[in-house]
């Protein structure tokens, strides 16, 4: 039955941030916007990166609708200072997460009681496939489809490793994510 796959989709008016939602499988993706105030937060290559308060409580809320859903976190930026090219304006994005995994509190936020687990946190800023945990939150970074060569793979162009993009599926019941990679690079998987 191809009703069991539906999705929904929930914007938020006039901003670059939103949820997926896929209820067969009781999984929350939530999409954030890395740079989403342009009058603070670190400068790089042109880019000023910040994650405003308005951002952090729309997350905050968005991870307290639900119960016993997983959730995934992707973002530009890394949240997680051992991951290659970390921003310290995202700091508050795993702050949230590490409440949520190791049932704590963030400001007025209690999940002490909560039945919600942050899966991983994908990123890609750095065009480099690695992936750390820090206080109990994977974070998965991955390479750029455009053909640089600054994430350590061959990526000829004209062949079939031009470009690289990954297949993600996550088994909750083993508790194993994989990453099939399409192109430049290596399949991948962890355990959350």
């Amino acid at each position: 039955d191809l009703n069991e796959y539906n999705y929904n989709v929930e914007s938020v008016q006039g901003e670059m941030y939103y949820v997926i939602d896929i209820p067969a499988q009781k999984t929350r993706f939530l999409m954030m916007n890395s740079c989403d105030d342009e009058t603070a937060g670190s400068v790089a290559w042109g880019v000023r990166y910040t994650v405003s308060a308005k951002q952090l409580t729309w997350m905050l809320e968005k991870l307290t609708e639900k119960e016993g859903w997983n959730y995934i976190i992707v973002s530009h930026v890394s949240a997680d200072p051992d991951v290659d090219d970390y921003d310290v304006s995202q700091r508050e994005i795993h702050n949230i997460c590490k409440a949520v995994n190791n049932h704590g509190t963030y400001g007025s936020y209690d999940f002490t009681n909560t039945t919600n687990e942050i899966v991983c946190h994908i990123v890609g800023h750095n065009h480099r496939d690695e992936s750390h945990v820090l206080d109990n939150v994977l974070t998965i970074s991955t390479t750029s489809d455009a053909n640089y060569t600054d994430g350590g793979h061959y990526r000829g162009s004209g062949t079939v490793y031009e470009q690289a993009i990954d297949v993600f599926t996550i088994n909750y019941e083993n508790r194993t994510i994989s990453a099939y990679r399409v192109g430049g690079g290596n399949n991948r998987s962890w355990a959350y």
